[in-house]
């Protein structure tokens, strides 16, 4: 049986995880209203609770959750790959020159 994983808007780039998973297991993602919003295979383990790439995120990208800005990727982060501080930085918290 595949993971689950949520994504709470329909802008959102990430989705989370309910459950730990691993590299090469089979995620299917709803909406908050149980519908099937797409199936991704994990390119990493990944804790309950963090965040999952829904499609590829470029580096330099701005990630969205909830509908919002929540950082900007580091690096490039393939589908089903794991989003969290070693890929992404906060673009609140950013200190500007």
């Amino acid at each position: 049986m595949p993971c689950k994983a949520l994504c709470l808007h329909a802008d959102d780039d990430v989705a989370t995880v309910l459950s730990d998973v691993a590299m090469g297991d089979r995620v299917v993602v709803t909406d908050k209203a149980g519908g099937r919003v797409c199936e991704l295979v994990c390119q990493d383990s990944i804790d309950a609770f963090h965040k999952i790439a829904l499609h590829p995120i470029g580096s330099g990208e701005v990630v969205h959750k909830y509908g919002e800005a929540i950082g900007r990727a580091t690096e490039d982060i393939l589908p089903g790959g794991h989003v969290h501080v070693h890929n992404l930085e906060s673009i609140r918290t950013r200190k500007h020159d």
